[in-house]
């Protein structure tokens, strides 16, 4: 999941913008669901697929500009590399999900893929490109990775593997839709980034799916 997923999903951003990644990686709902179908993990539910079409219609409104990106020739060793990306975190989902219930515990689990996550990253990063150039660093960027790597990965991921262990893992990639209103919300927080009509309804609809997977009636 980190090696493959993250590692994939970081390599293709060098070909294409975060903006067509974020709507490729909505497929991953789509995926995990249809790998579960054919396991037979779950089964079909009405409601969850129209939270997840829901989901992928607010994510689509929010970056319908970057729907271009896909003519362009050069992208498409990136949008290869984030489907592969989608396919790998779809797969460790599941494997996360079936071995829950034997796992070493929520912590250890997540403090030792991502212990080894980091090596074979790293390694990888060494093997092609052994020369490291520290001349644009600087502290926003320092700081930036630092708190990636506390709130994205330390928090975000055992976030994660606490919810993988609680609910269907249909229902938690379907949640990772949030990252997105999130991320507009910070948007308009911190760097003053203007919020459109488009943006609020395509957040109503992505909450509304959100809300209608994971909507369970009261006995």
């Amino acid at each position: 999941m980190i090696v493959l997923a993250n590692g994939l999903t970081t390599y293709s951003e060098k070909y294409i913008t975060s903006g067509l990644a974020s709507i490729i990686s909505t497929l991953t709902p789509f995926c995990v669901l249809f790998l579960n179908l054919t396991l037979g993990y779950e089964k079909l539910s009405i409601k969850t697929i129209i939270g997840i079409v829901l989901g992928m219609f607010g994510i689509f409104l929010i970056y319908q500009s970057s729907l271009s990106d896909l003519l362009i020739p050069e992208y498409r060793q990136g949008v290869f590399a984030i489907l592969l990306a989608i396919l790998a975190w779809s797969f460790g989902t599941i494997f996360m999900k079936r071995g829950s219930e034997n796992s070493l515990g929520m912590l250890m689990n997540s403090c030792v893929q991502m212990l080894i996550a980091g090596v074979v990253l790293t390694t990888i990063q060494f093997y092609a490109t052994p020369d490291i150039s520290t001349e644009n660093w600087s502290t926003r960027s320092i700081l930036a990775m630092i708190y990636l790597a506390l709130f994205g990965s330390v928090v975000g991921y055992v976030a994660f593997t606490y919810l993988i262990s609680q609910l269907p893992s249909t229902k938690v990639v379907v949640l990772s839709y949030v990252n997105v209103v999130v991320a507009l919300f910070l948007g308009w927080l911190v760097l003053d980034e203007i919020i459109t009509s488009r943006i609020i309804a395509a957040t109503l609809l992505i909450i509304s799916g959100v809300v209608i997977v994971n909507y369970k009636r009261a006995k």
